[in-house]
């Protein structure tokens, strides 16, 4: 009988960590859409201005200076002309905020190839519509959100 049992055990706790190795979650997802977005950012051209704006939400609600049209003029500006060098971030994670989910703390440390240098503390939000997570806000990180 404890044989049994043991061996039940062991066949659950090896099913539950193999469904987590096979199962991908909603955080997991948005983690790697902020990397693919990063490392569109970092190859430059139109096609990557595309396709970071094709990843707000048609409702997205960032203000000044994140509104969408500020977006898309720096992102023509600077991603569509391939004048980024360097564009690094420090390590993020996710989290649940209700139905949304919020990346509280993006660091983004630029530079361009005309010299200019500088680091930027984001606070990214994402929520699902129509079956796909997309930015709905993005803001400037404020200490005791």
């Amino acid at each position: 009988m404890l044989r049994i049992a043991l061996l039940l055990s062991v066949i659950t706790l090896a099913s539950v960590v193999l469904l987590n190795v096979l199962i991908t979650t909603d955080r997991e997802l948005v983690e790697a859409d902020v990397g693919r977005l990063v490392e569109l950012a970092r190859q430059g051209g139109d096609e990557a201005v595309d396709g970071i704006l094709a990843s707000l939400a048609d409702d997205y609600r960032g203000t000044h200076p994140f509104s969408r049209d500020r977006i898309v003029r720096g992102l023509e500006r600077y991603v569509g002309q391939g004048r980024l060098e360097l564009l690094e971030t420090g390590g993020y994670q996710s989290l649940w905020v209700g139905d949304e989910i919020m990346i509280p703390i993006l660091r983004l440390h630029a530079r361009t190839r005309d010299g200019h240098e500088g680091n930027l503390l984001l606070r990214i939000v994402y929520a699902e519509r129509a079956g796909e997570w997309r930015i709905v806000d993005i803001s400037r990180y404020e200490l005791g959100r």
